[in-house]
């Protein structure tokens, strides 16, 4: 998949939202930039807390949910199973440089559809990104016509 493939299917639909949370703000800013080239409206925070807030408030128009998988507060596994409490439908994924064997298995317990290797490109974002975020588009927009 690729960014033209995610915009053609968010032509004419109501603004769809991508949570990334991080605790590196300079990350968040960087992410940010991939979020928008591919035409989602970024929700970006170091704060799991506001994260979760966000998954309530925008559920119905939250496409993805990426987080890092070192944190502080809460690691990027302890995030996801309170996801899963709240939005078990929306597709999540983990932003990282250190993925090994106990991160993967961890990961299919999870339900996580991909570890994005950290630095990012935007080609490549969107390559890993591109089928969940197509499919839950998808949806939403059944729902939305419904």
């Amino acid at each position: 998949m690729t960014i033209q493939d995610i915009k053609k299917e968010l032509e004419g639909q109501k603004p769809m939202y991508f949570l990334y949370l991080d605790d590196e703000p300079d990350l968040l800013e960087a992410v940010e930039y991939f979020i928008k080239d591919c035409g989602f409206l970024p929700l970006l925070t170091t704060d799991p807390e506001q994260a979760l807030q966000w998954i309530q408030q925008y559920r119905s128009n939250l496409v993805m949910i990426i987080s890092d998988l070192k944190m502080p507060k809460m690691d990027g596994f302890e995030f996801r199973q309170k996801t899963i409490e709240l939005a078990p439908e929306i597709p999540f994924g983990i932003l990282s440089g250190h993925i090994n064997r106990e991160h993967a298995l961890e990961g299919v317990r999870l339900k996580i559809f991909a570890f994005i290797n950290k630095p990012a490109n935007a080609e490549g974002f969107a390559a890993t990104i591109g089928a969940e975020a197509i499919q839950r588009i998808k949806l939403l927009k059944e729902d939305r016509e419904l």
